[in-house]
């Protein structure tokens, strides 16, 4: 039994696309004649394409023995056997409690913790 989905964050990509723009004309506009400056918006531009790259999607991954996930290209995987997991209960979160926060959702836990 395999079970894989991948699930891209729209907000994630909207938001690249838009730092991406936006950044873009800094670069070509605002640091003309301005070579540290450039420099700034470059290395600027260049982080903010990798970060959202690497957060873009989550992959979540169930196999016979294990539940793992993993985010844009297999950055920060996690596992977890199948055998530690002690119940599993389908749960709707607003959009508010973000994903992971255990401090803010009673009874919810991260997985692995």
């Amino acid at each position: 039994m395999q079970y894989r989905h991948r699930q891209f964050g729209r907000p994630a990509v909207v938001s690249g696309i838009a730092m991406t723009a936006i950044l873009t004309v800094l670069f070509f506009y605002a640091g003309r004649g301005q070579p540290l400056l450039m420099a700034i918006f470059a290395a600027a531009l260049a982080l903010e394409i990798v970060v959202h790259y690497l957060l873009s999607s989550l992959t979540v991954e169930v196999s016979a023995d294990e539940l793992s996930w993993h985010f844009g290209p297999c950055f920060w995987r996690r596992r977890v056997a199948r055998s530690a997991i002690a119940r599993v209960v389908g749960v709707r979160l607003p959009w508010w409690y973000g994903v992971g926060n255990e401090s803010e959702v009673p009874d919810f836990r991260y997985p692995g913790t």
